[in-house]
């Protein structure tokens, strides 16, 4: 009898471990197939977070690129293809620097346009001297157009309203200050000449900065280039 209960006690033992041995390589099982269920959808995320990483960096390096493009053009009007004078500026350059602040916003639009004054005056003085306040209105220029044309309805009005507070402000305000503190003419000589210029680009800015959305930011933004 007492083997008998030996037996059965030491069979009794073998069929615990038996079974303990069999849960914890469920237990394990489970765990890996878990872990491996899991995992498809871990690299999803994880790639996922990749291409969007890259995309950014990507967006950021494209829009550098075309920012440094606008500047050179800017430069390229500005200081070689324009007329230029002590007291007046006849040029196209306001096209790169409206179409950058319509694409990217205010702020860019603010420092390209202040860029491109300071780096336009390294590259071609035109035998003038650098004024930082020029530059302050440049960047006043791309800010403004950013204010009243990014992520908004390219209207006419939204244009002749920009433009208009530019003339007022900048063209005709602000150029004739800082002309007169540079050369100390007087401010209604200074005033009459810069008024006319501004008059005479009003029409040629407007309709210039419709055309140019139209013809070239439309497509850029529509075709997802930028």
């Amino acid at each position: 009898m007492t083997v008998g209960r030996e037996v059965a006690t030491v069979r009794k033992a073998c069929f615990m471990l038996a079974v303990s041995s069999l849960h914890s390589a469920a237990t394990k099982t489970e765990k890996h197939l878990f872990f491996v269920a899991k995992l498809p959808k871990a690299l999803c995320h994880y790639m996922k977070g990749r291409v969007i990483f890259m995309q950014k960096k990507f967006n950021k390096t494209k829009t550098l690129v075309t920012v440094a493009v606008l500047i050179a053009l800017n430069i390229v009007i500005v200081r070689f293809l324009s007329i230029q004078t002590e007291v007046i500026r006849i040029s196209f350059g306001f096209i790169p620097t409206s179409l950058c602040s319509m694409l990217f916003g205010p702020w860019i639009g603010a420092v390209s346009a202040f860029m491109s004054d300071f780096l336009g005056m390294l590259v071609n003085s035109k035998g003038l001297a650098y004024f930082p306040g020029f530059g302050i209105s440049e960047a006043l220029y791309g800010l403004s157009y950013g204010f009243f044309l990014f992520n908004r309805k390219k209207s006419f009005i939204s244009i002749i309203l920009c433009v208009l507070l530019q003339t007022v402000i900048i063209d005709i305000g602000l150029g004739t200050f800082w002309l007169h503190i540079l050369y100390k003419n007087p401010v209604w000589l200074i005033l009459s000449a810069r008024s006319v210029s501004a008059l005479v680009m009003l029409p040629i800015k407007i309709f210039g900065i419709k055309y140019t959305w139209e013809m070239i930011g439309k497509r850029l933004t529509s075709q997802n280039v930028l």
